[in-house]
């Protein structure tokens, strides 16, 4: 399985990187500036084109998880603290240290009120190492003290390095990985005290190929735990998901669906429903489709060679939307309003770096959208692998009654607010040191006073957690 569905998309990965590299020859950073300022996360070299940072909220701090190699057969995980605001709350911390081998995408979730990070590797080379080659945890109440658990989350201690999902099913822990099979994804909920896990896992329905890039989610007001996961074999790729808990449902394969590069995109609505997205063309994507688990419904946004793509909830059942072009330095960012019927408009953000953006993590229930992205930085010769972090506000669309006023007669122009096509109430539209705020369908009327200076005015429109924004006004 390693030698397969990895080994091709380590490939895919390295063309990209390569694609990136030759298109951005000369561009400019972007260190900072509009829409997004990045802050660099990590400062060692250790992290690879394989590195994808995991995320999670706790405590109202953002903790951003990653794996790197440290020396020869000696890897850790590392975490690092950021506020609501988006800046660095902490140094970096140590999960563990010292394993010869790590996954590259510890997975951690919040369960009975600490954070429990679910990983797997190679302890050390002793054997009997009971850690070694077995699925186990690492727990935190502060998220700066790590604790290495003294329990195992699989009967199995053969791991594979294809990708593991963890979620909270109401204080028990549930764990996607891929193990000792190789057509299908498998499964354990609990922690048991025995290494391996005397509780065997479970396991989804076999697909055709190897499985990888697997994730979990669960739906907050059913209880059903969905897996997903990319299947790959010498004549057949495909993505797949699954009910799996408390019940099993039918297999599904999502039509079109191309290879995704890092985990599958999955989030969990707030409010109910669990979404899946992927990018859909075979060998350029031409757009992002978003899939809701156990519906043949989908929402489709055309997005030309999108890649890495990743998704999160956001605030009152909408859903973000983050990927990168693959032969491009900009990341784009899409919201939907809070049916998950229509997507906003397109954000486009700049690379942190000239080379291009890699993998994509995003978190945003409060409001804005954290994302944390891996891009290759340094010099041509001597260039490695960082992580950043941006944060991104959804764009508010604004439309005007008229676009100029009479300056002898004035007049009242009204200003309708919207996201993604809902009306956004409270919003502040201002227009000469005067605001007022829209009513409850996003409405709000601005007055031009008779005898008004002529020339081009701004109308400026903001709300907490969206972008502001301006519009001209023409006093004729």
């Amino acid at each position: 399985m390693r030698l397969a569905l990895r080994a091709r998309t380590t490939a895919a990965l390295m063309t990209a990187a390569a694609l990136s590299v030759t298109v951005l020859a000369g561009a400019s950073p972007a260190e900072a500036g509009p829409p997004a300022v990045w802050t660099r996360l990590t400062t060692s070299h250790g992290l690879t084109g394989l590195t994808e940072a995991r995320l999670v909220r706790f405590h109202g701090a953002l903790q951003v998880f990653w794996t790197q190699t440290d020396a020869a057969s000696s890897t850790s995980i590392r975490v690092r603290s950021l506020s609501s605001a988006g800046k660095p709350a902490q140094a970096t911390r140590t999960v563990v240290s010292g394993w010869a081998t790590l996954i590259n995408e510890p997975s951690p979730i919040i369960e009975n009120g600490q954070l429990l990070l679910a990983f797997g590797g190679i302890h050390s080379g002793d054997p009997y190492d009971k850690f070694s080659g077995a699925i186990t945890y690492a727990s935190s109440i502060d998220g700066v003290t790590w604790t290495l658990g003294d329990g195992a989350l699989s009967e199995h201690r053969d791991y594979l390095d294809n990708g593991t999902g963890a979620v909270d099913d109401a204080g028990t822990p549930v764990v996607a990985f891929a193990p000792t099979t190789v057509n299908r994804v498998s499964l354990h909920r609990g922690i048991d005290p025995s290494f391996p896990a005397a509780t065997p896992d479970t396991y989804t329905s076999p697909t055709p190929g190897g499985v990888g890039d697997i994730n979990l989610a669960r739906d907050s007001k059913t209880g059903e735990i969905w897996a997903a996961w990319y299947s790959l074999g010498n004549s057949s790729a495909g993505l797949y998901y699954q009910q799996v808990y408390p019940s099993v449902g039918p297999l599904v394969e999502l039509p079109g669906a191309a290879l995704p590069y890092q985990q599958i995109a999955m989030a969990a609505r707030v409010g109910g429903g669990v979404y899946i997205g992927y990018t859909v063309g075979d060998p350029i994507p031409t757009k992002v489709r978003l899939v809701k688990a156990g519906s043949p419904a989908h929402q489709d946004i055309s997005a030309p060679g999108a890649v890495n793509l990743a998704l999160a909830a956001g605030p009152g059942g909408r859903v973000w939307l983050a990927w990168r072009r693959n032969q491009g330095a900009t990341l784009t960012v899409v919201r939907t309003n809070t049916t998950v019927s229509r997507f906003g408009p397109a954000v486009p953000v700049a690379s942190p770096t000239t080379y291009g953006i890699g993998h994509v993590a995003v978190n945003g229930p409060t409001g804005p959208l954290d994302v944390v992205v891996s891009a290759t930085t340094g010099k041509p010769l001597a260039s490695y692998v960082a992580l950043f972090h941006t944060q991104v506000r959804a764009p508010l669309s604004v439309a005007l009654s008229r676009h100029s006023v009479a300056s002898a007669t004035g007049g009242k122009v009204v200003a309708t607010v919207t996201d993604a096509g809902q009306p956004v109430a409270g919003a502040k539209v201002t227009l000469g040191g005067v605001s007022v705020r829209t009513n409850g369908q996003g409405r709000a009327t601005i007055t031009v006073k008779p005898r008004t200076h002529k020339g081009k005015v701004l109308v400026g429109v903001s709300q907490t957690s969206y972008a502001s924004t301006t519009l001209p006004l023409t006093i004729g």
